[in-house]
């Protein structure tokens, strides 16, 4: 009863939106604040919605988006308690140092700087309390409010029920934090031979279900080093070292975001700036070192879904609109319920003819706004998106952004045709 109280003015308002734009921006504040009142799992779902542009509006993604702000951290007698229960030692006896006052604090857990016993600096993630049965019981509502919901005909295109089941595969593999530690050695013996890239290193004498320990990795968040970045004027670039070839961290990301991809089909499905650390080491301090961190979330592709996932990008790259329009109806098990579909083919083919014509040259096309076309197309066809494809899509959106203030001239086709050509080869031969 008390969440149908909690969410039932957005369900009661939701009718005035229809009238004007200011109320709709007025009813959206409102369902940022109503879910924040929820709590971690409907904040959760509200963060996850904002990256899923294919299904929501880019209105309804940028304002759920301040939803991924700090959450209110657990208080610190809180925080012993679950170090203790997941370690069975109290706090003195776990660590020589261990920092009360968390680094940052999410919706499912917190994380702290501390030195273990052996000297080593590290940093703890710790679960919130009561975090898994709080979420069993709120995905048990929302089913609820999705069985009622989907009984009116403007809420049946969206498939909710689908969604939920989505979001919540999306949440449970946060919910495990041995799955974090397995998932940082994975990327680790994936980059094993890159000199620039790096995972923080789980220690394995602390990992547990609602704790785990990871090595402390130094430098600055990339969203602090692009606004650095972008405050200083061309001379002020050209005389400090760290600012003076970005062009290097632009490079860097979009080979270990494709090699994810392209190469070892085991990707982070939250690579945004704020999970990028940058610092800089060589004499003049112009060799960048990434390091990326939040490894929680990852996406691979079967055999069958990979080999489909490539045939798009070939098709893209060759201009094959209708083929490229064809996979991802067929991805998202849309046969059939595509609203206007020959329509739906001819944006396609503009779209993708706009892209031929430039060749995925950043310097000369906007991919990010390429690709808000296609979800535009998509969301207006009523074509549901492969999750993994709208992992993908989203991920290029951000790093496009980010390529552009780091790399102008960063040729995106250039860097995709060698790998496409490879992958495709691997796969034919296997």
């Amino acid at each position: 009863m008390r969440m149908f109280f909690i969410f039932m003015p957005v369900f009661f308002t939701y009718p005035l939106t229809f009238f004007s734009t200011s109320m709709f921006r007025w009813w959206l504040d409102l369902l940022a604040n109503t879910l924040e009142r929820a709590g971690p799992t409907f904040i959760k779902l509200g963060q996850w919605a904002s990256t899923r542009p294919d299904i929501f509006s880019f209105q309804v993604c940028n304002e759920l988006s301040r939803l991924h702000h700090q959450v209110k951290p657990m208080s610190f007698a809180t925080t012993k308690r679950v170090i203790q229960s997941a370690t069975g030692e109290n706090l003195e006896n776990t660590f020589l140092e261990f920092d009360s006052k968390p680094l940052g604090s999410g919706c499912v857990a917190q994380v702290h700087r501390a030195v273990l016993k052996d000297h080593k600096e590290v940093v703890i993630k710790v679960r919130r309390e009561g975090i898994c049965e709080a979420v069993q019981l709120d995905f048990h509502i929302m089913r609820i409010m999705c069985n009622f919901l989907d009984n009116f005909s403007i809420f049946k295109a969206a498939r909710l029920s689908d969604t939920i089941t989505h979001f919540e595969y999306f949440l449970t593999n946060q919910l495990d934090l041995k799955m974090e530690s397995r998932n940082l050695k994975q990327f680790i013996s994936n980059f094993k031979y890159a000199k620039n890239i790096g995972f923080p290193h789980p220690d394995d004498d602390m990992i547990y279900e609602s704790l785990i320990a990871e090595s402390h990795e130094s430098g600055i968040t990339l969203s602090n080093y692009l606004s650095e970045l972008n405050s200083k004027t061309p001379l002020e670039r050209k005389s400090d070292p760290r600012f003076s070839h970005p062009e290097k961290i632009g490079d860097e990301i979009f080979d270990a975001f494709l090699q994810m991809v392209f190469v070892d089909n085991f990707v982070h499905a939250d690579l945004h700036p704020g999970n990028v650390l940058v610092s800089f080491t060589g004499n003049n301090l112009q060799t960048p070192q990434i390091s990326i961190l939040d490894a929680g979330l990852v996406t691979s592709l079967t055999p069958h879904d990979r080999q489909n996932f490539l045939e798009l990008v070939a098709a893209v790259a060759s201009g094959q609109a209708k083929t490229a329009a064809q996979l991802i109806i067929h991805r998202g098990g849309n046969e059939g319920r595509v609203i206007r579909e020959e329509e739906f083919f001819n944006k396609m083919n503009d779209i993708i003819s706009q892209v031929q014509v430039t060749k995925f040259k950043l310097s000369k096309v906007r991919i990010g706004q390429v690709l808000s076309s296609v979800l535009n197309a998509v969301r207006e066809h009523h074509v549901q998106l492969d999750p993994v494809f709208a992992t993908m899509v989203l991920s290029i959106i951000v790093l496009e952004g980010v390529g552009r203030q780091l790399n102008p001239d960063l040729d995106l086709f250039r860097k995709i045709l060698p790998l496409l050509v490879v992958s495709s080869c691997t796969d034919f031969f296997n």
